[in-house]
């Protein structure tokens, strides 16, 4: 019996393909020009400059001007931006303070802590300014994404290279920005 058809091996390849499609559709949202992170038309900070408490201080105050709601905000960093956020005393106390005991579980993939008012994320993924990242900090709302339920997972034998199962999985999904307001480019590292 060959491994490739070991019943956990399959599963396991199928989990990574769901979170491979996860992934994604991240860096979709933080790269798409017209519809993701960047396309937000207020901007906040300074391209490849440290985040100041004042920056994400104006994040939260740009998303209060307009009513936004004040659950289900988040920051997205680079690693180097969340670094010049750690070196904030007030947000390195809180980022600390809520991870006394253990971090929350069920944010998802990146999840460092909490800010302000913002869920921080960590994340590689976000589009290049000229010489630093384009981050963002927004309300669910800002972004729109429909997502296919249940992921397709389709199964081949590829003879060329040896007649290998391979595992495809497809999802369709699309997204727009709905609400410009409800979102802050934030440059910096």
């Amino acid at each position: 019996m060959s491994a490739q058809v070991t019943p956990a091996i399959v599963v396991r390849r199928m989990q990574n393909g769901a979170e491979s499609l996860a992934r994604q559709i991240d860096t979709d949202i933080a790269a798409d020009n017209s519809n993701g992170f960047d396309a937000f038309s207020t901007v906040v900070g300074t391209d490849n400059v440290d985040y100041t408490e004042d920056d994400i201080t104006t994040c939260a105050i740009d998303l209060d001007n307009v009513n936004a709601p004040d659950s289900d905000r988040f920051l997205a960093v680079s690693p180097a931006g969340y670094a010049s956020l750690y070196r904030i005393e007030a947000f390195r106390n809180q980022l600390t303070a809520s991870t006394m005991g253990s971090l929350a579980s069920g944010k998802g993939y990146g999840y460092v802590g909490h800010i302000n008012c913002f869920d921080l994320y960590k994340t590689n993924i976000l589009e290049s300014n000229t010489s630093g990242k384009k981050a963002a900090a927004f309300q669910r709302e800002a972004i729109a994404i429909c997502v296919q339920l249940k992921p397709t997972t389709i199964r081949d034998v590829n003879i060329e290279d040896g007649a290998f199962d391979q595992y495809y999985t497809e999802v369709a999904y699309g997204l727009k920005e709905v609400k410009d307001n409800h979102g802050v480019e934030l440059d910096g590292k």
